[in-house]
């Protein structure tokens, strides 16, 4: 099985679960915490999980030492099933495609707009106005900054990027300018 699809079919019974026992919403927190920690500790919690020479019981005990007190029983319980399950390396694609379950489920998509310096909030409601037009979604914006665009923006949702960058411009003209336009006729 591919681990993307995997991924997805932990994550729809998680989330399952979590609708099922009315604890949505603190499930989400909790695979946020995970997610947030894992990312941050990336030596110390990530690559124990992945060890193979690690048995099992051992990632476990880790993995409830440190979430334990921190994390619903449900959560709990689902993890304590994938690490009987040997899917321990699965838990960072779990939990990110738990998000993508939860934000479709909501009606919710996430766009990564990229600007030069950090834009207004009146900016930003317009450009996810624009964004609007090709979803019927609601659109949850992540801003970044990336100097080397000049100007303008960059917006991406799911798979559809548009570009309105001045760095994609002047590309876009430097082309135009390479091809020899004149064409000699006699």
């Amino acid at each position: 099985m591919k681990s993307g699809i995997l991924h997805k079919r932990y994550a729809q019974a998680l989330y399952d679960i979590a609708v099922e026992q009315n604890q949505l919403e603190r499930v989400h927190n909790d695979l946020k915490l995970i997610n947030q920690v894992m990312d941050e500790n990336h030596r110390e919690l990530r690559l124990p999980m992945i060890n193979p020479t690690i048995p099992p019981a051992k990632k476990r005990r880790i993995f409830r030492d440190i979430f334990g007190q921190h994390i619903h029983p449900v959560t709990l319980t689902y993890f304590d099933i994938l690490f009987r399950k040997g899917r321990e390396k699965e838990i960072p694609g779990i939990a990110a495609q738990f998000e993508e379950v939860y934000l479709e489920h909501h009606n919710q998509v996430k766009a990564q707009l990229t600007t030069a310096v950090p834009v207004d909030e009146a900016t930003k409601q317009k450009i996810a106005a624009l964004a609007g037009q090709k979803t019927t979604k609601t659109i949850l914006i992540e801003e970044h900054t990336d100097p080397s665009i000049i100007g303008g923006f960059k917006i991406k949702i799911d798979d559809y990027l548009y570009d309105a960058s001045i760095d994609t411009m002047l590309k876009r003209l430097r082309a135009k300018f390479k091809k020899n336009l004149y064409v000699r006729e006699f």
